[in-house]
């Protein structure tokens, strides 16, 4: 079974993931060449160990730990992840909620519980503010959370919620901000946000949303705390008595049957004496003005404090905890998804692990993994001579598409972009196609595409774009109709390229530029749709 993932190690993922998106064309090499290191040295091993191989998110999260534990060795860099950052921060955030709503419930309760000995407390009074107003609380977010989830809608949407996420997580940036700024040497690390892609519309806000639903439901537990403990006090340590009163002419009988009613959850487990008052109790406890509190028995006024614990306890203590837990089970649930496989940098991330390293000279720079993985062989590039003695690799039977813009095709180094993509793109080799710059009027490409797709020819494809040109609405529109061509599932992959040089067309991109064609890419919302820069 694999490794359930924790909020703190999506953060740290997050972390190194967008340490690796800052780095230059050198860095991508380097990564390359890390990742797959990583992959053979330390994790083949393992699985050959162990007898059997990982799903993707366990490698990924074996990734993480190696990363992890290579950041902390670090013997020059005052290392803070952002995962044990959230993890205090989280440990903080229970117990101030447990002690807010335990000062709360105290708070309310004792005011209530004043007995100055000339009137009993009122009974209805105590019910009404500190059970049945917790009871319409609970019923009416029990209905929200059965509402859209039969409309299949994120739950822990409300107002209430939403706003605390927000609070929250402005107050974890500015603390990691702080933090960072403290660091005698920040490094990488004070390149990259702690929170990265985990804000409340990213891909974690779920997560972020259920995190706070569990600590309100902590502030309602030391809230009920403190109401029991309050009240238990006073019994314990002073003489109370409790009794009820109405001007509305209700009769005794009345008054046991609805005591009755609610002490239905608890009554089969207490003696009766305990569980609730009996009718001559109720008779004996209630107070009439003009006759004030002398002639009403003590063993009356005193039988009602178990029947109001025990509804505190059933009706406030009890559905918090079971909210608690059903918090923490949709948490579980949404943690079994992530991190998404479909994220761009991750799929990166398992590209680098699992594919095998390949030097423009056409020399492997590898032993092929185990069984278990199954990866095809490297493929040497066209003109590539091999090691004397080596077998050669059985030819791909697909290619990948790559399409450049018509000015730049002519004198496009094909060579050249195929050994610097080779690390990471596979081994299928690039089919050069050049598109026009009336991208409306471009259909013959989609339609070539498409046959070459059907025909089962293609494998991915790979569009080449100069970043220091914005991303136009046509392009976009020429994207989607490649979707349509290409079919779901395949990875349509933009490489970003800077201004032709006066030696090479491919120069390196600026990140400004980069991340404006990320996020537009994005509004696209197809996660097979990746942007990369040019290794």
């Amino acid at each position: 079974m694999a490794r359930l993932w924790s909020i703190a190690a999506l953060l740290d993922l997050e972390f190194f993931l967008g340490q690796d998106r800052l780095g230059s064309a050198d860095d991508d090499r380097g990564l390359s060449r890390r990742d797959r290191s990583l992959y053979l040295d330390a994790i083949v091993p393992e699985q050959g160990a162990a007898g059997q191989t990982d799903n993707d998110r366990a490698l990924v999260h074996r990734w993480l730990e190696l990363r992890r534990a290579e950041y902390l060795a670090q013997p020059d860099l005052a290392a803070e992840l952002p995962g044990r950052v959230y993890r205090e921060l989280l440990l903080l955030l229970r117990l101030a909620a447990l002690g807010s709503g335990l000062l709360l419930g105290i708070g309310v309760t004792a005011p209530l519980l004043a007995y100055g000995g000339t009137a009993p407390l009122n009974v209805t009074a105590y019910f009404v503010l500190l059970v049945l107003v917790q009871l319409l609380l609970l019923a009416t977010q029990l209905l929200a959370l059965a509402w859209r989830g039969l409309r299949r809608r994120k739950p822990a949407a409300s107002f209430l919620v939403r706003w605390l996420s927000r609070a929250g997580w402005r107050l974890a940036a500015r603390l990691e901000r702080r933090a960072r700024s403290r660091r005698r040497s920040a490094g990488e690390a004070a390149r990259t946000s702690f929170f990265s892609g985990a804000g409340p519309a990213g891909a974690y806000g779920g997560l972020l949303l259920w995190s706070t639903f569990l600590l309100l439901q902590l502030v309602g537990i030391g809230f009920n705390g403190g109401i029991l403990s309050t009240t238990l006090a006073k019994v314990l340590f002073s003489d109370i008595a409790f009794g009820w009163q109405s001007t509305l002419q209700v009769s005794e009988t009345l008054v046991a049957e609805l005591v009755r009613w609610i002490a239905l959850p608890w009554s089969w487990l207490l003696p009766e004496e305990l569980a609730y008052p009996s009718l001559e109790a109720i008779a004996g406890s209630r107070m009439v003005l003009k006759d004030g509190i002398y002639h009403l028995s003590t063993l009356d006024l005193v039988s009602w404090w178990p029947f109001l614990c025990c509804a505190v306890l059933s009706y406030g203590l009890l559905p918090r905890l079971g909210l608690l837990l059903f918090g923490f089970l949709r948490q579980r649930r949404l943690l079994s998804e992530l991190p998404s496989m479909e994220d761009p940098g991750v799929r990166q991330l398992v590209r680098r692990l699992l594919t095998p390293l390949v030097e423009s000279s056409g020399r492997k720079k590898e032993q092929p993994p185990p069984a278990g993985r199954a990866e095809e062989p490297a493929q040497e590039l066209p003109g590539d001579t091999a090691e004397a003695g080596s077998v050669p690799a059985p030819l791909p039977v697909k290619s990948s598409w790559l399409l450049v813009p018509e000015e730049l095709a002519l004198d496009f180094p094909l060579e050249q972009f195929a050994a610097g993509l080779q690390s990471w793109l596979g081994e299928a080799p690039l089919s050069l196609h050049s598109y026009d710059d009336e991208l409306e009027a471009e259909d013959r490409l989609p339609a070539a595409l498409a046959r070459e797709v059907k025909a089962g020819a293609v494998a991915r494809v790979v569009v080449v774009q100069e970043s220091w040109q914005p991303p136009i609405e046509e392009f976009l529109s020429f994207l989607e109709t490649l979707r349509r061509a290409a079919g779901p599932g395949m990875v349509i992959t933009i490489v970003l390229i800077g201004k032709p040089g006066a030696d090479t067309i491919l120069t390196q991109p600026e990140q400004t530029g980069a991340r404006i064609w990320e996020m537009k890419v994005a509004t696209l919302g197809d996660s097979e749709i990746e942007v990369c820069l040019l290794p």
